[in-house]
């Protein structure tokens, strides 16, 4: 499959908000989200990042896509390039260091919790959105 598919942690509210932007700002249509949690449906994600060493739910938003594995802000600047301006022009952020990009993404991900909240069960796809959803 060529098309990336982001892996997401389906009970979180930041993470949701996150694939829902994704959707609306997709200029392609390509790409294909499904949670880690394996209780949401076909368990695709949990297996996708197992493929990777990756066993836990995330704390980090993953991309798969051609046999490779994005995580932190690496998967985020490689999401800005599917999205339209002005949030293409994201991609500038790659000019900061890798480790200070990660260290802000690591703030954000470990406190995602208490500042956006949770979901008592991962988001649900509308009719519209499913073939989008693995």
């Amino acid at each position: 499959m060529n098309q990336p598919i982001v892996v997401f942690d389906g009970i979180c509210n930041l993470c949701n908000g996150t694939v829902d932007f994704l959707l609306r700002n997709d200029i392609s249509n390509q790409l294909l989200f499904t949670p880690f949690q394996k209780e949401s449906g076909s368990g695709e994600g949990a297996r996708l990042l197992a493929q990777f060493g990756v066993f836990e739910a995330p704390v980090s938003v993953f991309v798969v896509h051609n046999n490779m594995l994005y995580s932190e802000s690496e998967a985020i600047l490689f999401l800005c390039s599917y999205l339209r301006a002005p949030w293409k022009w994201a991609r500038v952020f790659r000019l900061v260091p890798k480790p200070l990009r990660d260290l802000v993404y690591r703030v954000i991900a470990k406190n995602r919790y208490k500042l956006f909240g949770t979901k008592d069960f991962c988001r649900v796809p509308t009719q519209a959105e499913r073939s989008r959803f693995l």
